[in-house]
């Protein structure tokens, strides 16, 4: 019996209005937001996939389950 490091990791996807002069400012409110937890995604998750890998280096590639 061995030890194994299992990764998982999920996509979540959500779609916030921002009103801004442009486009690039809507992207910097929005990354400001997100990063201050004004904006908080509770939306559908989109995916998720798993990997594996060991202490010798043997890995897994990922896949979606």
């Amino acid at each position: 019996m061995g030890k194994f490091h299992i990764v998982i990791e999920e996509t979540v996807s959500e779609t916030f209005e921002i009103e801004a002069r442009d486009i690039q400012e809507a992207l910097n409110i929005a990354k400001k937001g997100y990063d201050n937890c004004d904006i908080v995604l509770s939306g559908q998750l989109t995916e998720k996939r798993i990997s594996a890998y060991d202490d010798d280096g043997n890995t897994v590639d990922w896949h979606e389950f």
